[in-house]
């Protein structure tokens, strides 16, 4: 089974997307009339984890970006992904659940050509809200 949905917004600002969802993959396509194309795609290669790839692509400014990224589910309380673009920018985001309502994020991004190196980390305290489609 596969499911897929077209959204658009006609203002001054064009923008369409199409995502098109199956068993074990999904993708997303996007456009708006600032000229930015962007595709990705990311299919699940075991019950834990899944590979990815984005493409950016904006003409008009001379730019374009491809990214992999790599997502591994160890089981339902925590998550691991990682990310790499074509700048070399490497990042990587740990999800871990302590218990319902309370989650821990550790997160790091390092670009060595630019020499900038960044760190973090976040607990968010609360009930966990499901998101519609529409959100």
């Amino acid at each position: 089974m596969w499911m897929a949905r077209v959204k658009y917004n006609l203002t001054n600002n064009l923008s369409c997307d199409i995502a098109v969802q199956g068993k074990d993959y999904q993708s997303l396509y996007h456009y708006n009339n600032s000229g930015l194309y962007c595709g990705n795609y990311i299919q699940s290669v075991t019950p834990n984890l899944s590979l990815g790839t984005e493409v950016l692509w904006q003409p008009e400014h001379n730019m374009s970006r491809i990214n992999f990224a790599a997502r591994y589910n160890t089981n339902k309380m925590s998550l691991l992904r990682g990310n790499v673009d074509s700048d070399g920018v490497v990042s990587a985001y740990i999800e871990q659940k302590i218990r319902y309502g309370v989650k821990l994020f550790l997160l790091a991004k390092l670009d060595h050509v630019k020499g900038n190196y960044g760190f973090g980390f976040a607990v968010n305290i609360g009930e966990e809200q499901k998101l519609s489609v529409d959100d």
